[in-house]
């Protein structure tokens, strides 16, 4: 276990260092764009003071936005780098020496790599939460509004609360399913390509297409499939929103399941190939 837990600290530490500049830049954004926000709250600037600085804020929302792409860019790429480096790189040599065996070291880097992409997408929900314009969303009492409350009231009526829960916690769960099921997947396609001896960023970015295309065309197929065939949602004498609710449980909860699936065929044809087929440079 302090093997692992070494294993999975110098990775953590070593995505930081890709990672870490991007959530300076958003937190440093997200700050300027507040500070923009409340300028422009004041009614009495100049007009032109106004122009100037509502150019600039979208300048900033554009830059952020580049800054969002990009630290999810950087994410991915950490993942290849790290796992090239450390599997099949110079330091290859000491991880596949460790007494520990090759689905731990497989499970490790899993784990690490999830911790960042949960970390990620909450750095990105904290720095929006500082570019939206809370005040005066606040400001506007939109919780006053006739047209707002009647919706609610419809919300209240019209779905069980009992459902709207548990779609929330199979939504999160599908999220951290698929980041697992990305994650084995690049570890997929880096271990394809290196069995390669020329060509490797090559094939594994062809792989990398190709394979996940195919995924992702099953996956909607399963929801075109279930969406067509599901009679609840034609019912026009039933409750239509509660229905369509019932279907996204239904949906998420097929999805998680062939995520898993998918996850667990890569994890194996990872560690087979680790195993079996591991060509060192």
């Amino acid at each position: 276990m302090k093997i692992l837990g070494k294993l999975i600290k110098y990775d953590f530490a070593d995505i930081g260092k890709l990672i870490f500049p991007f959530y300076i830049g958003l937190g440093i954004m997200g700050i300027c764009i507040r500070i923009l926000l409340f300028v422009l709250m004041n009614k009495s600037i100049d007009q032109n003071l106004r122009f100037t600085v509502t150019l600039f804020q979208g300048t900033l929302y554009f830059v952020y936005t580049l800054a969002v792409i990009g630290s999810i860019i950087m994410l991915h790429y950490g993942v290849v780098v790290r796992f090239y480096r450390s599997v099949y790189g110079n330091e290859g040599y000491l991880t596949n020496t460790l007494p520990i065996s090759t689905a731990q070291i497989i499970l490790a880097k899993t784990i690490t790599f999830l911790s960042w992409f949960i970390i990620n997408g909450f750095i990105i929900f904290l720095t929006f939460l500082l570019i939206i314009p809370l005040e005066e969303i606040v400001l506007s009492k939109f919780w006053e509004n006739p047209d707002f409350i009647q919706m609610i009231n419809y919300l209240k009526t019209a779905l069980d609360v009992q459902y709207i829960i548990p779609t929330i916690i199979l939504f999160i769960i599908f999220l951290i399913f698929w980041a697992i099921e990305k994650i084995l997947f690049l570890f997929f396609c880096v271990s394809v390509a290196n069995m390669a001896k020329s060509y490797r960023i090559l094939i594994g970015a062809a792989l990398f297409m190709i394979i996940g295309g195919i995924l992702n065309v099953i996956k909607r197929m399963i929801l075109v499939y279930t969406y067509l065939y599901n009679s609840s949602l034609y019912d026009k004498t039933g409750n239509i929103a509660l229905n369509v609710v019932k279907y996204i449980i239904s949906a998420n909860f097929g999805l998680i399941i062939l995520t898993g699936i998918v996850s667990i065929v890569l994890f194996l044809s990872v560690n087979y190939i680790l195993k079996n087929k591991l060509n060192l440079e």
